[in-house]
């Protein structure tokens, strides 16, 4: 290898750095369907304990009808649900037709809620023209679900738009084609690899490209490993990638596309590209043993290390099975 090649680590989420380079991947599904594109923005001023009252008198309208006690339990509300309503005003012509057909929220601190609600279809990260198409719809959106929320839900009625996100936000667009392809297998059998670099923990979750039924196979059921070869592009040896753009098939992408995964992702990267930078240069000569006791060194959390297992008994769901049918979602691999 010449001594002036430069060296890459692909954090961009589209993987741009890596096609630009020549780099092979695939798009969404393999097919060019994508999961949607959403804004995210956060409502102030929201009265909580209307809220919870609210939600005692209409729990049939929420996921899993939840009892008095788990809505007082929650030191911060997690709402999802309200299928029916937003259907009757999408009908109505007061809610965009591509919204997503379910109010799911999280209460933030100083009675703040971030919603994530808008969406929009067939729409590529990578396209200039479809991201500023996306940006206009979506901040319109944005506007009518605001209004949907002090219209029917308690709370809401003094409540305001504080923010909406600085862009719009992307779940999937290319996926880098790695020396190794994670898939659903090994996020559903809870995988580990001799070479694994994080943890994700994440549920398989997918925005429909296409229709409105959402893939989602329950957060906290598995604990898997992302290797090492996962990062490192096929035909490359001076170039790693990090993030959403990894390679992973869809499924196992609707997985670790979530910050924390990433940020695990990237710290595994960069401990790599150092010890790289230390011997040859190259990134497919990393001794991924040493990078392994580097990674633990540093806090990272690895399966089949020595680390003691935690578990937060406040964390752990009392419903174990749901259909999620008030969440407009389900899980193909029940099976």
């Amino acid at each position: 290898m010449p001594a002036q090649q430069e060296h890459f680590i692909d954090c961009t989420g589209d993987g741009d750095v890596a096609a630009k380079a020549g780099a092979d991947f695939t798009i969404g599904d393999g097919k060019g369907i994508v999961q949607p594109v959403s804004l995210f923005f956060r409502i102030g001023d929201v009265n909580t304990s209307e809220l919870r009252a609210w939600m005692k008198k209409n729990r049939q309208l929420l996921k899993d009808n939840p009892t008095d006690k788990e809505i007082d339990s929650q030191k911060g509300i997690a709402f999802l649900g309200l299928n029916e309503l937003v259907k009757e005003e999408i009908a109505k012509g007061n809610l965009d037709s591509e919204i997503a057909n379910r109010i799911l929220m999280y209460e933030l601190p100083h009675h703040q809620f971030a919603m994530n609600v808008t969406r929009l279809q067939k729409i590529s990260g990578v396209n200039a023209k479809e991201l500023t198409k996306a940006e206009i719809r979506l901040r319109k959106q944005v506007v009518e679900v605001y209004r949907f929320m002090k219209k029917h839900v308690g709370g809401f009625e003094n409540s305001y738009i504080v923010e909406t996100g600085a862009r719009v936000g992307v779940r999937e667009s290319r996926h880098i084609i790695g020396d190794y392809i994670l898939d659903e297998g090994d996020i559903l059998e809870g995988k580990s690899f001799e070479d694994g670099i994080s943890c994700g923990t994440y549920a398989i979750d997918i925005h429909p490209g296409q229709g409105k039924m959402q893939i989602y196979t329950g957060s906290g059921k598995m604990v898997y490993e992302i290797p090492y070869r996962s990062l490192i592009p096929t035909k490359f040896d001076n170039m790693l990638v990090a993030g959403r753009c990894i390679s992973a098939n869809q499924m196992a992408a609707g997985s670790i596309r979530v910050m924390a995964t990433c940020m695990a992702m990237g710290q595994g990267a960069g401990t790599a590209a150092a010890m790289a930078a230390e011997s040859d240069g190259l990134t497919r000569n990393v001794d991924t043993k040493m990078l392994r006791e580097m990674l633990i060194l540093q806090g990272q959390y690895l399966l089949n290390s020595d680390l003691e297992e935690t578990i937060d008994p406040t964390l752990i769901l009392d419903r174990e099975k749901s259909d999620g049918s008030k969440g407009s979602h389900y899980n193909p691999f029940n099976k």
